[in-house]
């Protein structure tokens, strides 16, 4: 099976994963946090400004490999905070409202966990599997 990795850069430094490898008909995106990816931090402790970082950086990964929010089949959720679901479900709803309401209406299947993450302020990272 042939695989394509897209290499990943924060603050100008290409980092030591991909952010998305695309193999047999499928994209794996790495963990999307709300990390800007000009500066590598995070701009705003907040869930909700966090979680439309991410889902920005998923639509413009998704679409940089061929694919698209409307092909998504997996998302892992990981919230620092379980109290912070509900912020991030209404973020990601409005998001998806603009941007590809069929998901809303034909979601994919999701988990939700709640770890420790990377960095102290990061308070949402999500992990996409997607059809090319």
């Amino acid at each position: 099976m042939e695989k394509k990795s897209y290499p990943f850069f924060y603050a100008g430094e290409k980092q030591e994963y991909g952010k998305a490898v695309v193999a047999g008909g499928f994209v794996f995106l790495s963990g999307v946090s709300g990390r800007e990816v000009a500066t590598g931090r995070v701009k705003s402790v907040d869930v909700r400004n966090q979680t439309r970082t991410a889902w920005e950086k998923i639509a413009s990964t998704l679409q940089e490999v061929g694919s698209s929010l409307n092909k998504i089949v997996k998302i892992v959720i990981y919230l620092k905070r379980m109290e912070d679901y509900e912020g991030y479900r209404e973020e990601k709803d409005k998001f998806l409202y603009v941007h590809c309401r069929a998901l809303l209406y034909i979601p994919p299947a999701q988990s939700l966990v709640e770890p420790s993450l990377y960095k102290d302020d990061m308070l949402v990272e999500v992990d996409i599997t997607a059809i090319l």
